[in-house]
């Protein structure tokens, strides 16, 4: 069966004036015959404790291309904002898979996601 690969963005103001800061989430390689959920969830969990990496390399990133300093500005904030967009959509693509295998006459198994424990906060 072929895998699936999504992509989604979100661009939003940024701190100063005429600034946004852009944020790109690729999940690849999704099986649509495995564990959806799960697999959405442990993309989600690799965001989630790449976000302080990120943060820091992309004020790097700026402050080398500007001359200017953003340590702290809050990229990791919009990737969690990014992360909390994703979360119903991803249920919506899950909800639509399901119906398809449905159609199709493939059995339909529902499974619960893992619980999360130790989430952290954006800061």
């Amino acid at each position: 069966m072929p895998k699936v690969s999504i992509k989604a963005g979100i661009t939003v103001p940024g701190p100063q004036e005429y600034s946004s800061v852009r944020a790109d989430v690729d999940f690849s390689d999704i099986d649509p015959a495995g564990d959806i959920a799960a697999q959405f969830e442990a993309c989600l969990k690799v965001l989630e404790s790449a976000e302080g990496y990120l943060d820091r390399g992309l004020a790097q990133q700026v402050a080398n291309t500007s001359g200017l300093s953003i340590e702290g500005m809050g990229v990791a904030t919009a990737l969690k904002e990014l992360k909390d967009k994703l979360s119903p959509w991803a249920k919506g693509v899950t909800a639509d898979i399901k119906a398809l295998k449905g159609a199709a006459g493939i059995d339909v198994v529902e499974e619960k996601p893992a619980k999360k424990s130790g989430r952290r906060k954006a800061s």
